[in-house]
């Protein structure tokens, strides 16, 4: 088992609450749909804005998670690569382009509405 230090502890454990409110972010998106807003705050972000800000708090968490040594970024853009290659089969209403980058955001908000 490996020992992590404090610093390493604490990004990982950063990491696990920022991917833990993504998927929350997201489930909203799809349960109320993403315009939909909280209705005890209606000048607050709809709930697409909450995903890109939850989604932005894991690229940051990823890296700081990097930095700590927590995870190699070389072996995440290989299991990125890999993946790429092999999801296409089990995606049924788009097929990701071939190649593409190895960013971990997109550069398109084009959507299929």
């Amino acid at each position: 088992m490996a020992v992590y230090t404090a610093a390493q502890v604490e990004s990982l454990t950063f990491l696990i609450e920022e991917c833990a409110e993504v998927v929350q972010a997201a489930t909203k998106c799809l349960r109320h749909g993403e315009d939909s807003y909280n209705p005890f705050d209606a000048h607050g972000p709809n709930n697409r804005d909450g995903l890109n800000k939850e989604l932005g708090h894991v690229q940051l968490a990823l890296r700081l998670a990097v930095e700590q040594g927590v995870v190699d970024v070389d072996a995440i853009q290989l299991h990125q690569r890999r993946k790429r290659e092999t999801i296409a089969q089990w995606l049924h209403h788009f097929k990701p382009s071939p190649g593409g980058d190895d960013e971990s955001h997109t550069t398109s908000n084009k959507r299929d509405d």
